[in-house]
């Protein structure tokens, strides 16, 4: 298969009707996220590591974007970094919490569709509180080209 037919395939995966799904369960979820959701994403880095380290190399970026979402929340979450709204955290933890379900919207072990439904809902995310981001990557002394 080439790869614009792999392209195509992956854009039919993830229609119009289902990116809106996602966009309103994003928002919706974010609403409800409390401390304690917090720390039971944050006692879940190590799968979080090694589903990343699974992931095929196409997905470079999405997993840079994964580990700054993951640190960002980390980094609040100890008080190391409070420069940040409870909004993005809150984002940031929905799009984690996804991240981390193998039974969401496109099953993750689907050989190259499974991981489109991931990336497209940390892009949602990401493009919200973009520029949260960039003042936490600014102030870490980080490369923005790495993560947007």
């Amino acid at each position: 298969m080439s790869t614009r037919d792999e392209d195509k395939r992956d854009q039919d995966a993830l229609d119009p009707e289902r990116q809106g799904k996602l966009r309103r369960s994003v928002g919706e979820r974010a609403r409800g996220i409390s401390d304690e959701d917090i720390k039971r994403l944050l006692e879940r880095e190590r799968e979080l590591e090694e589903k990343a380290r699974r992931l095929p190399g196409k997905f470079e970026r999405l997993i840079a974007q994964v580990k700054l979402l993951f640190e960002v929340v980390r980094a609040y979450w100890k008080g190391d970094y409070r420069e940040i709204p409870w909004s993005t955290v809150a984002m940031s933890v929905v799009a984690l919490v996804y991240f981390l379900s193998p039974l969401d919207m496109i099953a993750d072990y689907l050989p190259g569709l499974g991981y489109i439904d991931d990336a497209f809902v940390i892009g949602i995310v990401i493009a919200s509180v973009k520029e949260d981001l960039k003042k936490y990557c600014e102030h870490m002394g980080y490369e923005l080209e790495r993560f947007f």
